[in-house]
Protein backbone atom coordinates (compact mmCIF):
# COMPACT_ATOMS: atom_id res chain seq x y z
CA UNK A 1 0.00 0.00 0.00
CA UNK A 2 1.44 3.43 -0.37
CA UNK A 3 -0.25 7.01 -0.29
CA UNK A 4 0.66 9.69 -3.43
CA UNK A 5 -0.50 13.60 -4.08
CA UNK A 6 -2.62 13.94 -7.12
CA UNK A 7 -3.76 17.57 -8.27
CA UNK A 8 -3.52 18.59 -4.17
CA UNK A 9 -4.77 15.08 -2.96
CA UNK A 10 -3.87 12.45 -1.31
CA UNK A 11 -4.54 9.16 -3.05
CA UNK A 12 -3.85 5.38 -1.44
CA UNK A 13 -3.73 3.05 -3.38
CA UNK A 14 -3.27 -1.17 -2.68
CA UNK A 15 -2.47 -3.70 -5.00
CA UNK A 16 -1.68 -7.50 -5.98
CA UNK A 17 0.88 -6.88 -8.40
CA UNK A 18 1.31 -10.51 -9.59
CA UNK A 19 -2.24 -10.08 -10.74
CA UNK A 20 -2.86 -7.95 -13.72
CA UNK A 21 -5.43 -4.66 -12.89
CA UNK A 22 -5.55 -5.42 -9.38
CA UNK A 23 -5.02 -2.53 -7.87
CA UNK A 24 -7.83 -0.08 -6.08
CA UNK A 25 -7.18 3.77 -5.14
CA UNK A 26 -8.96 6.30 -3.05
CA UNK A 27 -9.13 9.26 -2.15
CA UNK A 28 -7.42 9.15 1.69
CA UNK A 29 -9.76 11.91 3.21
CA UNK A 30 -12.76 9.04 2.87
CA UNK A 31 -11.32 5.59 2.99
CA UNK A 32 -9.33 4.36 5.89
CA UNK A 33 -6.01 1.85 5.39
CA UNK A 34 -8.36 -1.06 6.64
CA UNK A 35 -11.56 -0.50 3.95
CA UNK A 36 -8.76 0.31 1.24
CA UNK A 37 -7.41 -3.49 2.24
CA UNK A 38 -11.42 -4.97 2.70
CA UNK A 39 -11.74 -3.71 -1.45
CA UNK A 40 -8.81 -4.73 -2.69
CA UNK A 41 -9.27 -8.76 -1.50
CA UNK A 42 -12.82 -8.14 -2.82
CA UNK A 43 -11.74 -6.65 -6.15
CA UNK A 44 -9.01 -9.73 -6.11
CA UNK A 45 -11.59 -12.13 -6.09
CA UNK A 46 -12.88 -10.29 -9.17
CA UNK A 47 -10.00 -10.60 -10.74
CA UNK A 48 -9.17 -14.32 -10.13
CA UNK A 49 -12.75 -15.17 -11.27
CA UNK A 50 -12.72 -13.37 -14.74
CA UNK A 51 -9.02 -14.61 -15.46
CA UNK A 52 -10.27 -18.26 -14.46
CA UNK A 53 -13.60 -17.62 -16.66
CA UNK A 54 -11.67 -16.54 -19.32
CA UNK A 55 -9.36 -19.60 -19.24
CA UNK A 56 -6.14 -18.27 -18.27
CA UNK A 57 -3.86 -18.99 -16.22
CA UNK A 58 -3.60 -17.09 -12.78
CA UNK A 59 -0.40 -15.82 -12.00
CA UNK A 60 2.16 -17.33 -9.46
CA UNK A 61 1.24 -15.85 -5.86
CA UNK A 62 3.57 -14.21 -3.64
CA UNK A 63 4.52 -16.35 -0.21
CA UNK A 64 1.41 -16.62 1.62
CA UNK A 65 0.69 -14.82 4.79
CA UNK A 66 0.74 -17.68 7.21
CA UNK A 67 -2.76 -16.55 9.14
CA UNK A 68 -4.22 -16.48 5.86
CA UNK A 69 -7.25 -18.59 5.45
CA UNK A 70 -9.12 -18.61 2.16
CA UNK A 71 -12.57 -20.15 4.30
CA UNK A 72 -12.40 -16.81 6.39
CA UNK A 73 -11.93 -14.49 3.44
CA UNK A 74 -14.74 -15.99 0.91
CA UNK A 75 -16.93 -15.88 4.16
CA UNK A 76 -15.64 -12.53 4.96
CA UNK A 77 -16.79 -11.21 1.38
CA UNK A 78 -20.28 -13.43 2.04
CA UNK A 79 -19.14 -15.99 -0.68
CA UNK A 80 -19.69 -19.07 1.66
CA UNK A 81 -21.31 -21.13 -0.84
CA UNK A 82 -17.62 -21.55 -2.54
CA UNK A 83 -16.11 -22.71 0.13
CA UNK A 84 -17.25 -25.89 -0.23
CA UNK A 85 -15.31 -25.93 -3.62
CA UNK A 86 -12.00 -24.78 -2.45
CA UNK A 87 -10.92 -28.45 -3.25
CA UNK A 88 -12.60 -28.99 -6.17
CA UNK A 89 -10.69 -29.55 -9.57
CA UNK A 90 -10.26 -26.01 -11.72
CA UNK A 91 -12.07 -27.92 -14.59
CA UNK A 92 -14.72 -29.45 -12.80
CA UNK A 93 -16.01 -25.83 -11.62
CA UNK A 94 -14.88 -24.36 -15.21
CA UNK A 95 -17.31 -26.68 -16.72
CA UNK A 96 -20.03 -26.04 -13.58
CA UNK A 97 -19.69 -21.96 -14.34
CA UNK A 98 -19.07 -21.00 -10.78
CA UNK A 99 -16.90 -18.30 -11.54
CA UNK A 100 -19.70 -16.02 -13.02
CA UNK A 101 -21.23 -14.33 -10.04
CA UNK A 102 -21.85 -11.07 -8.26
CA UNK A 103 -19.90 -10.36 -5.32
CA UNK A 104 -22.53 -8.89 -3.05
CA UNK A 105 -23.05 -7.49 0.03
CA UNK A 106 -24.87 -10.17 2.26
CA UNK A 107 -24.81 -8.18 5.92
CA UNK A 108 -25.11 -11.96 7.53
CA UNK A 109 -22.12 -13.01 6.67
CA UNK A 110 -19.86 -10.14 6.10
CA UNK A 111 -18.03 -7.45 8.38
CA UNK A 112 -17.73 -4.43 4.98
Amino acid sequence: MESFEENGAWIRRAEYPEIPGCFIEKDSKFITAVRLMDDLEKHKLNCIFGLLDRGETIPQPREPIESMNPAYVLKQFGLTHLIEHLDTDIQVLRQQNIFKIQLQKNPEESKW
